[in-house]
């Protein structure tokens, strides 16, 4: 029989080996005369799930319930994969996951024991605020990955199937009287800051890191700190005054930063002093917090780019997405898509005559030269109105040109004729001098005397 643990709290056969490191590895005492340790790796956890499959009893299980719980777990998580992620995602992380403990560690629950329902339950927690939720709730799916991976669980992921809270994007686009607004009220250091983050169409943090140093060969070169992606922007228009500006005012201080945006004194700024500065020249211009804000900017780039040029490619480049389908998403839905209105659809239109009709699938496909004089044919020979009474019967589109043919040639001889609709017949010019056209026959022949197709 091996020998008792003297240290309070030590289990039965567990042993602790703490290195020249400071490490310490997890040892199964399996007793015996021949005393032999099996190693059970530096991790308490998967130490504590291997000793209770060498015990093999009641109590080891219930020793894996009350190690391996969510707690547990996420903090492995804080400590081996958050500080792998950005600044921003790591305070984000750390938000979360004080909210995701108060759930599931009160009282502390075990990892095998979370289920799908409990997810449920815990968005409907978080009702008070249904996107911080979603957050978590993907924190959550990260978690128990990491959990299955390091070998914590095998159970599915609980997160799988439930259905997030609904989301919509924000659809804000700042006026250019909006933006004025706030420009006036900003001082030197925010302005730079404004002027950056729209030329240049990136995100806010982006434009405060760019340095002096970026600027070469006549390009501002860019590294997106989300993304990583690699843009060079040209240095030229109002982003080369702009960066002119910044350079002049900077020459002054006597401790000179080579970031572009900082304060009055030249320290570079810092993202609460950039944040601060925004929502006090926001309110001195008794602009709403809803309809303006800094990364409205950078939406606000790309939807004038794509205005301006008729083109969503050259916005996608401006933003730096990878995609077209990514910047329809990003801007589709700021100010509406813009479209003409289609024409001779509307209620006027259903009072033109069969005859104008016609007119207009003729004029567009018969190949004739009218040179208010007379008509001619493919070929340049001269057609006749006798030419046209012949061809009548063949389509609907070819007596509406003949109507027009006939209009034109007999106006050339100083005649007003005309074409009955109703009677599909060549009106005599004697009758037309009494006023018998029709009002289409008139316009026919206004809009030929204007060379304009009716």
């Amino acid at each position: 029989m091996g020998r008792r643990p003297s240290k309070p709290g030590s289990i039965a056969r567990l042993r602790e080996r703490k290195k020249r490191s400071g490490r310490v590895y997890y040892y199964y005492d399996t007793g015996g005369k021949d005393r032999k340790e099996i190693p059970l790796g530096s991790d308490y956890g998967l130490a504590i799930m291997e000793y209770a499959k060498l015990e093999r009893d009641r109590t080891a299980t219930d020793l894996v319930s009350k190690v391996i719980t969510f707690r547990y777990v996420a903090e492995k998580y804080m400590v081996d994969v958050v500080p792998t992620k950005g600044k921003l995602t790591q305070l984000d992380n750390k938000r979360e996951v004080k909210n995701l403990i108060a759930f599931f560690d009160d009282p502390p629950a075990p990892l095998e024991t979370i289920e799908p329902l409990h997810v449920r339950q815990y968005l409907t927690w978080r009702k008070a605020a249904p996107v911080r939720a979603n957050r978590e709730r993907a924190l959550l799916s990260a978690i128990w990955n990491f959990a299955r991976d390091k070998g914590y669980t095998a159970l599915a992921n609980p997160c799988a199937g439930i259905k997030g809270n609904k989301e919509t994007g924000r659809n804000t686009y700042v006026e250019d009287e909006l933006f004025k607004r706030v420009y006036e009220k900003a001082d030197s250091g925010l302005r730079d800051a404004m002027d950056l983050a729209y030329l240049t169409s990136q995100r806010v943090t982006d434009p405060r890191l760019m340095d002096e140093r970026d600027v070469r060969d006549g390009q501002l070169w860019v590294l997106q700190g989300k993304t990583k992606a690699k843009l060079r922007i040209e240095v030229t228009g109002e982003l080369k005054a702009v960066i002119d500006r910044i350079m002049a005012r900077k020459s002054n201080h006597k401790v000179r930063s080579t970031r572009l945006i900082v304060t009055e004194d030249g320290t570079p700024m810092t993202v609460a002093m950039l944040r601060r500065r925004f929502d006090l020249a926001r309110e001195a211009a008794e602009v709403a917090k809803s309809e303006f804000q800094m990364r409205d900017l950078r939406a606000k780039a790309g939807t004038d780019k794509a205005e301006s040029t008729g083109d969503i490619l050259q916005a996608r480049d401006q933003l730096g997405h990878t995609t077209v389908v990514m910047t329809e998403q990003y801007i589709r839905n700021r100010i509406g898509k813009r479209y003409r209105p289609p024409s001779n659809c509307g209620p006027a239109s259903k009072l033109r005559t069969r005859n104008e009709q016609g007119f207009a699938l003729a004029f567009a496909r018969k190949p004739l030269i009218l040179d208010g004089a007379r008509s001619r044919n493919r070929t340049g020979t001269p057609l006749r109105a006798g030419d046209f009474k012949s061809h009548a019967s063949t389509s609907f589109a070819i007596r509406a040109v003949a109507r027009l043919t006939m209009a034109t040639s007999a106006k050339s001889n100083g005649r007003s004729p005309g074409w009955c609709s109703k009677r599909g017949e060549y009106i005599h010019p004697s009758s037309a001098k009494q006023g018998s056209l029709c009002p289409f026959q008139r316009k026919t022949f206004q809009c030929f005397e204007n060379k304009k197709a009716p």
